[in-house]
């Protein structure tokens, strides 16, 4: 792919995920087919003739050996694939037709960031916020992609001083018979609502719903997946000593376990055709499937048992009642 062809890929794509923030339901759109020049506004126009926005042509410069004296028009053809769930995106195609003034092709440096994005980091996690720091020639740009599913994606630009994971690509372009390569540096950084400590939590202590409460923070800089809401289900508490304001992750909280030491619990023993059950003290912490020791509270012995459901234990086989 010649330069001047990869600049046009670059800026017809990056015109159209932009457009995906703005546009719901949209089967096919297009870029005018007039002639238009770097530093012009090119018009995207919808299936009805609508504008629906207006694009800026150009970038920073492509570093190294970036400048041509080609004045040729050339045309970029882009083709997106049908949204197959009809939420936030683009499809359909778009046209430009792209000449330049000056000697100098700008390079859009945004869309190999964004591809990257989508065929790694996106397409392994869930839906989220990611802040995008690109930054070629010292010069950074900030953007949120904003993902909602595997077919829903938007993206803005935003002024921001966020580093995040710092990775190094390699991109190529091909002109004439000489190859130029050119690296561009960016950054992620994850954003999602999160749970956070409304107080301090000591070691063992049961975290419950109402003392929490649910921020949006950045989470790429954590060691651990932050907890889901869904985990409150069963009751979590902490592994660690918890200060107020800290993220709530699987590194520092635990599921609370199903039976505490202390807690009365149901003691079941005998065969499928007779049960009997009767009430015992836990004498240790466990969970489902756990043999723990427990004191049948009618006769003092300690017996094992092993826990079948929360504050329910069995009789194990060799258990003594």
């Amino acid at each position: 792919m010649s330069a001047v062809a990869f600049v046009l890929f670059c800026i017809s794509l990056s015109s159209t995920l932009e457009a995906m923030s703005r546009v719901q339901f949209l089967e096919h759109a297009s870029v005018t087919h007039e002639t238009v020049y770097l530093g012009d506004i090119a018009r995207i126009t919808g299936p009805q003739g609508d504008t629906l926005m207006k694009l800026p042509l150009g970038a920073a410069p492509l570093p190294g050996r970036s400048h041509y004296r080609d004045t040729s028009s050339i045309i970029a053809d882009l083709f997106l694939p049908k949204d197959l769930h009809d939420s936030i995106i683009f499809s359909g195609s778009s046209r430009v037709r792209l000449s330049h003034r000056a000697d100098t092709i700008y390079a859009q440096e945004i869309l190999p960031v964004l591809t990257e994005i989508l065929q790694d980091s996106l397409t392994r996690s869930g839906s989220g916020e990611y802040e995008v720091v690109v930054e070629e020639n010292h010069v950074r740009s900030y953007f949120l992609i904003s993902k909602g599913s595997e077919y829903s994606l938007s993206i803005r630009q935003i002024p921001s001083t966020g580093q995040g994971e710092r990775r190094r690509v390699t991109f190529t372009s091909v002109s004439g018979e000489y190859t130029e390569d050119f690296s561009v540096q960016f950054g992620i950084v994850r954003w999602d609502t999160v749970a956070v400590a409304d107080r301090d939590f000591s070691p063992g202590e049961t975290i419950t719903p109402d003392a929490v409460t649910w921020q949006r923070k950045k989470v790429s800089s954590l060691s651990s997946s932050p907890v889901l809401q869904s985990d409150f289900s069963r009751g979590l508490e902490s592994r660690s000593r918890i200060s107020s304001g800290s993220v709530l992750t699987e590194g520092r909280v635990r599921a609370a376990p199903h039976v505490r030491r202390g807690d009365v619990v149901e003691l079941v023993y005998g065969g499928q055709a007779l049960q009997l059950t009767m009430r015992a003290r836990a004498r240790q912490n466990g969970y489902v499937g756990d043999i723990i020791q427990v004191e049948n509270m009618q006769s003092q012995k300690i017996i094992s048992a092993r826990i079948t459901d929360t504050g329910r234990v069995e009789l194990t086989q060799g258990g003594r009642s």
